[in-house]
């Protein structure tokens, strides 16, 4: 081998510590924005999904509202001697 080729080996020997401990922090850091991105695509997916779920209610309604005040007018309307 020539002596440059051993000269990067006593180099990286020397520095095997703090270069395990760099790509250790850098596998730690890559991990955690991993995560970071993996939990904000989860949580637009689950706000967009109750925005459209919102909507959908709203286009249809699960019952149907009845205005009941002409009952109420025409049963205020009526006498007592009608009612029996």
């Amino acid at each position: 081998m020539s002596q440059q080729k051993v000269e990067q080996k006593k180099e990286l020997k020397k520095n095997r510590k703090e270069i395990v401990k760099k790509n250790h922090v850098k596998s730690l850091i890559r991990n955690c924005i991993g995560i970071v991105v993996g939990l904000l695509v989860v949580a637009y997916l689950a706000f967009s999904g109750v925005q459209q779920y919102n909507k959908y209610k709203e286009a249809n309604p699960s019952s149907l509202l009845i205005d009941n005040s002409a009952l109420t007018d025409y049963e205020d309307s009526l006498s007592p001697e009608d009612a029996e």
